[in-house]
């Protein structure tokens, strides 16, 4: 293939759009995953899910459960307990 100055421009401007396209693709999904709240379990025994047990006994309550937790907002398993609580929450 013979590469002419022509045909080289042709691909530094094929090249630049590329890469601009991938960055914008590359901050789209940023700010998407950003906006969205998607929880996977993959774990082979869903550690990391309710029970259908306990999301059955939840959607079964009539009334607002209260939970009072005492920790300290610098405590290493606030995240993990607020994670938590998160689940319940969204049933």
């Amino acid at each position: 293939m013979n590469i002419n100055p022509k045909t080289q421009r042709q691909l530094k401007v094929q090249n630049i759009i590329f890469y601009l396209l991938v960055v914008f693709v590359v901050i789209l999904l940023s700010q998407l995953s950003l906006k969205t709240d998607l929880r996977t379990d993959w774990t082979a025994n869903s550690r990391h899910s309710l029970s259908i047990a306990t999301t059955d006994f939840l959607t079964q309550l009539d009334q607002d459960i209260n939970i009072q937790a005492f920790i300290t907002p610098s405590h290493e398993y606030r995240s993990s307990l607020e994670n938590l609580l998160t689940r319940y929450q969204s049933h």
